[in-house]
C-alpha cells in the first residue's frame, strides 16, 4: 500500500453527486433502501472514473499494488474496481464522493481473494488516497510479509462517522491482514519476488552508496503503463539497506 493524492473528479461523478444529493434530500426515505443505493451507484458509467483512478493511482491497485487498467475488451474485460474506502452500507449519502473512492484489482477468488474482493461491507479506517506518508511505515519482510511499523493514526475520511478515529499500529495492521488480505501466499510471493529481483540487480552492479540510490530512482521511474507493479517493495528493500551503510 502506498499514499497517493486524489486529483478532480471526472465530470460525470460531480453530476452524479449533484443529482444523488437531491434524490435523497428530496426523499430521505431512499437512504433506507440498500438495494436502491446500489443500484444508483452502479449507474454511473464507469469508464471516465476507471482512467482518472489509473492515472492518480499511477496504474496500480491502491491497495496491493498489483497492475490496474482501465475496462478494455482485449486487455482486461472487467477493468479497475471502483472501491468505496468507507463501504455505501455505511455512508450512503456519499456515493460519489471522490475522495472516498479508489481503483482496486480483481481481488482473486475463493478462499484467496484481497483487496476489494475480500472487504465487502468493512469500513477501512486507512485511507491510502488521505493519509499521507503511509508507505514510510510500511516495511516488507524477506518473505513478502507486509508489516505495518508506524506510529498510531487518526484516520482520515470524507465520512463523518468514520473521520478521526485512532487506530492503533495493532489495528492498522489487522485492516491489512484481515480486511484487505494483503499477506494472503500470492501476494507474499509477488512480494519476496520483487525483493529478489533488486538484490540480483545490486549483487551484480554492487553495493556502493551511489548504486543503491541509482537503482532507487530506478524502480521509482514511471514508463508504459505506469509504475511497475509492486515497487514500493523494491524501494523500501533498497532504502533500508542505503540507511544501514555507513
Amino acid at each position: 500500500m502506498r499514499s497517493f493524492r486524489k486529483g478532480t473528479p471526472p465530470a460525470e461523478v460531480l453530476k452524479e453527486a449533484r443529482n444523488w444529493r437531491q434524490e435523497h434530500e428530496q426523499s430521505p426515505a431512499l437512504l433506507d433502501d440498500a438495494r436502491h443505493v446500489r443500484s444508483r451507484f452502479n449507474q454511473l458509467d464507469k469508464r471516465s472514473s476507471q482512467e482518472a483512478l489509473c492515472s492518480e493511482q499511477v496504474s496500480l491497485c491502491a491497495f496491493c499494488l498489483g497492475r490496474i487498467r482501465p475496462k478494455s475488451p482485449v486487455l482486461d474485460p472487467s477493468g479497475t474496481r471502483l472501491a468505496h474506502v468507507v463501504p455505501l452500507e455505511s455512508d450512503r449519502r456519499a456515493i460519489f464522493d471522490w475522495k472516498n473512492l479508489v481503483g482496486a484489482c480483481d481481488g482473486g477468488s475463493g478462499t484467496a481473494r484481497h483487496c476489494d474482493a475480500l472487504q465487502g461491507s468493512r469500513i477501512l479506517y486507512i485511507n491510502p488516497a488521505l493519509i499521507q506518508s503511509l508507505d514510510q511505515h510500511i516495511y516488507y519482510s524477506p518473505r513478502g510479509q507486509l508489516i505495518y511499523d508506524g506510529p498510531p493514526l487518526h484516520s482520515i475520511s470524507p465520512s463523518p462517522a468514520c473521520s478521526g478515529v485512532y487506530r492503533s499500529r495493532e489495528e492498522i495492521q489487522g485492516e491489512f491482514d484481515d480486511i484487505l488480505g494483503l499477506n494472503i501466499e500470492r501476494l507474499k510471493k509477488n512480494r519476496a519476488a520483487i525483493i529478489d529481483v533488486a538484490r540480483d540487480r545490486m549483487l551484480r552492479i554492487g553495493w556502493s552508496r551511489a548504486n543503491v540510490q541509482r537503482e532507487i530512482q530506478h524502480w521509482l521511474a514511471v514508463e508504459g503503463e505506469g509504475h511497475k507493479p509492486y515497487f514500493c517493495v523494491a524501494v523500501s528493500y533498497l532504502e533500508r539497506k542505503l540507511s544501514a551503510q555507513p
